[in-house]
């Protein structure tokens, strides 16, 4: 599977703050997109986002 730069995750999730949005999809339910997608959402998190304050 293709790895995607921050400009890409940020598109990808529709915004400027990947990390926030990202969260908010995978913590919110609101992801709508098949496992696959899912599964590469989790691993550019856990990969650009080790850092993040989960408490939004």
């Amino acid at each position: 599977m293709e790895q995607l730069n921050m400009d890409q995750m940020e598109n990808l999730v529709g915004g400027s703050d990947y990390c926030d949005h990202a969260w908010l999809l995978l913590s919110g339910g609101g992801f709508q997109g098949d496992s696959e997608l899912y599964l590469l959402l989790v691993r550019s998190y856990e990969a650009n986002c080790s850092g993040h304050d989960q408490q939004l």
